[in-house]
């Protein structure tokens, strides 16, 4: 303050970081008292300073560029990703700062906590999945959609941990809240524990376990015959007595992989590696099983295409039905033509000789003009010598002239000739596909080859 500044003036608006006036003394302050108090006033000066300043938001898409955090929308695109490529525990780790960061309502809140326990359980980590599960289901009780995937994962967790008194109160408790009528009035045929099996449980496990044994027969059979082998092997199971022996069955291994569980022989190393391995080529397999079912389906009109493309390959040959004496050395075969027909020493082939085809058990170099040139119930007048050293004599039975057989004569056949053509070469497009995308590179030259075979984009 001047000494021409009056006293009682108003100061100017805004903050006054300034030292309050001290009293004038007629002795002087010591420099270093001077000095320090100078210090405090500045510290105390910027100390309000930075209180006063409001702190950075947000910015506009929610993230926060002093912390490094992405916006909600890079974090659930991010999720997705790493979900994509089979990063579990990255995936769950995006999701939930995505759940924490995006404003979400109850309902869709609870699908993120479903996916997180999916991950969990696809992983086989099963507590962190019954978690996340609860968590959705308290969210969203009510959406019977919801409840019903994850009464089923719920229940698949529980059971893979070897949980099952929680299984049961878990069951219980979702049977009291939805009565299924059908189930419950159907007649109980077993029980382990308090958990039972109905009949309407045993035909779904019957018809799965047919269903997974056409699935390891692969698309071999055309659709039609596919259909009437289920069929065929449900019915099987119409007796009482199979069905219960397939009960037997599924109770036996039902008790077994409680067991199992129970002392943890699934965290065994060698079991864990066994279980891998057929972890591996059931999900090969099924890979290669659905690319089949996309690409190697074949329609009645592909078999009747191939019928009418191959007709003069389908045409069946000229064809004999006959019967024959075997003796021992040529002359008693020529007395034996002149003797006739008649006789019960005449042996019939099983099957007709089909022309152009060898006679089974005479010499390949046999000429056999005369046999073709016999007529029905007539000897054929040559003696044939066969491969053994015995001597044959012929009585044609009948002849059957060359003909095209009709469609339906060959259409099973066609139909599997077909399919199997269209397996291997799905097979073959798949498996070069994939060799391709995973840069494959074969190095034949260990195996005596010259070049190692490399892939080509």
């Amino acid at each position: 303050m001047t000494p021409e500044e009056p006293r009682d003036q108003p100061r100017p608006s805004g903050l006054n970081f300034s030292l309050p006036e001290l009293p004038r003394s007629t002795k002087a302050m010591p420099p270093s008292s001077q000095m320090l108090l100078a210090a405090v006033a500045i510290l105390t000066g910027l100390n309000l300073l930075l209180t006063l300043l409001p702190s950075r938001p947000a910015t506009s898409d929610g993230s926060h560029a002093e912390t490094g955090q992405l916006p909600t929308q890079d974090l659930k695109k991010l999720a997705l990703k790493l979900e994509q490529q089979g990063l579990t525990q990255a995936a769950t780790g995006a999701w939930m700062e995505y759940l924490a960061a995006a404003p979400l309502d109850a309902k869709e809140t609870a699908g993120i906590w479903f996916r997180i326990g999916k991950l969990h359980q696809d992983a086989h980590a099963y507590e962190p999945a019954l978690n996340a599960f609860y968590r959705a289901e308290a969210l969203q009780p009510d959406d019977p959609a919801l409840s019903a995937d994850l009464g089923r994962r719920i229940e698949e967790s529980l059971s893979a941990m070897g949980r099952f008194a929680a299984l049961r109160h878990e069951l219980a408790d979702r049977v009291a809240l939805d009565q299924d009528a059908a189930k419950s009035a159907s007649a109980v045929v077993a029980e382990i524990g308090t958990e039972k099996i109905t009949e309407a449980d045993l035909d779904r496990k019957i018809e799965e376990r047919i269903q997974g044994e056409l699935l390891r027969l692969g698309n071999s059979l055309p659709e039609p015959e596919r259909a009437k082998q289920k069929e065929a092997m449900l019915s099987r199971f119409a007796a009482k007595e199979a069905r219960l022996q397939f009960l037997q069955q599924l109770v036996a291994e039902e008790v077994l992989y409680r067991k199992a569980l129970q002392i943890e022989l699934a965290e065994k190393p060698e079991v864990r590696r066994q279980l891998e391995e057929n972890r591996r080529g059931f999900l090969a397999s099924l890979v290669m099983q659905r690319r089949l079912e996309d690409y190697a389906r074949v329609g009645p009109d592909e078999v009747k295409a191939r019928y009418e493309a191959n007709k003069e390959l389908l045409r069946l040959p000229e064809s004999l039905r006959v019967s024959r004496v075997s003796l021992p050395d040529a002359e008693s075969a020529q007395k034996r033509i002149s003797a006739g027909s008649a006789g019960s020493d005449w042996q019939e082939l099983p099957e007709p000789l089909l022309k152009g085809q060898p006679v089974p058990g005479l010499k390949a170099a046999t000429k056999l003009d005369a046999l073709w040139s016999g007529r029905n119930g007539e000897i054929v007048p040559e003696v044939f010598p066969a491969e053994d050293g015995t001597f044959h004599v012929f009585l044609v039975r009948e002849r059957t002239a060359s003909r095209l057989p009709s469609f339906e004569e060959v259409a099973d056949r066609l139909a599997r000739e077909t399919q199997h053509e269209k397996e291997q070469r799905t097979q073959a497009e798949l498996l070069d596909q994939l060799r391709h995308e995973f840069d494959v590179v074969l190095h034949l030259d260990r195996f005596g080859k010259a070049e190692p075979e490399t892939t080509q984009p």
